[in-house]
């Protein structure tokens, strides 16, 4: 289970900085800033760590349900890690644009987004926790 955090943690951050650098990127370029040049180089070197990331957790999850013969285990796994990749991800894009950790843009068409309150967020993460620790039979 640890690898399993270690690598969803990192690869939640990795994508929150990523997600910048093409949102800076796609701005720049629309207004005509060579700054864009900067953040696009950004954008694609982290997009292969993001990826690689990615595939990386999806393999620690397999590994720990095999590892504990529990195909409940890699649920409670996916669903452990969609809270914290949630919340990670959000609040490093959102620190990276000078803004809090639980931030919530009022400008955003995404429903999702304004429904997520640093309440539901953490609320989120923390049921999460539970039910794989109950599955976990700890």
């Amino acid at each position: 289970m640890i690898w399993v955090l270690f690598v969803s943690i990192l690869w939640s951050s990795v994508s929150g900085i990523t997600e910048y650098h093409r949102i800076k990127d796609r701005m720049l370029f629309r207004n005509g800033d060579e700054g864009y040049k900067y953040h696009s180089g950004q954008w694609h070197k982290l997009g292969f760590a993001e990826t690689t990331l990615g595939l990386g957790t999806g393999v620690a999850i397999a590994f720990d349900a095999i590892d504990e013969k529990s195909i409940l285990i890699g649920i409670s796994d996916l669903f452990l890690v969609s809270a914290i990749r949630w919340n990670i991800r959000d609040g490093v894009y959102n620190m990276k644009n000078g803004n809090e950790f639980f931030y919530r843009s009022p400008n955003t068409t995404s429903n999702i987004e304004q429904f997520g309150t640093p309440l539901v967020k953490l609320a989120f993460l923390t049921t999460a926790i539970i039910i794989n620790l109950i599955i976990r039979g700890l």
